[in-house]
């Protein structure tokens, strides 16, 4: 089962839909039910498609043999990655790319994951409730929880434009 709210929908440079909302998806086994995910998830449709797929996840979520092997021992630390073809994920997954990714992480130590399959970039931050009061007597986010949030979605926005931009500069 899921729930989303705070839908948004907007287009990156006047002609990439965005779209993302904050989701709650529940395993429901017979009695008793668990939180699979909470948190922001996107999705951005490109006019280009890289024809594959590629998964960036946390360190730990893939086989070994499964992992494509970067050139950043920094960023394998941190991230697994498994590409249908690795040299199209070599193409995507440049310096400046993976030092984002791993900015990213290390101010926020959010789990996140990104999934481009064909024309489609998929992020998911795993992130909880966020644009909810933590408390029946606070009636407003602090400007901690207002900062680190306009950093997720900015990073998204960013992360976004700079994946588009490798996909329609490389041959796919």
């Amino acid at each position: 089962r899921y729930w989303s709210e705070d839908y948004i929908e907007a287009e990156i440079d006047n002609k990439y839909s965005i779209q993302m909302g904050e989701v709650l998806t529940e395993n429901e086994s017979g009695d008793s039910t668990s939180i699979c995910f909470t948190g922001l998830f996107a999705k951005v449709i490109m006019h280009k498609s890289m024809q594959g797929e590629l998964r960036i996840m946390r360190n730990g979520t893939f086989a070994f043999s499964n992992k494509l092997k970067m050139d950043s021992s920094e960023f394998e630390k941190c991230f697994d990655v498994k590409a249908s073809d690795n040299i199209k994920g070599m193409q995507l997954l440049t310096s400046d790319v993976m030092e984002e990714l791993i900015e990213f992480f290390n101010n926020t130590r959010m789990k996140f994951d990104i999934v481009i399959r064909n024309n489609e970039l998929y992020l998911r931050f795993h992130s909880g409730r966020m644009f909810e009061p933590r408390s029946i007597k606070c009636d407003s986010l602090n400007k901690e929880e207002i900062q680190k949030y306009f950093y997720m979605l900015n990073f998204t926005y960013n992360l976004s434009k700079r994946l588009i931009s490798l996909i329609e500069e490389t041959e796919m």
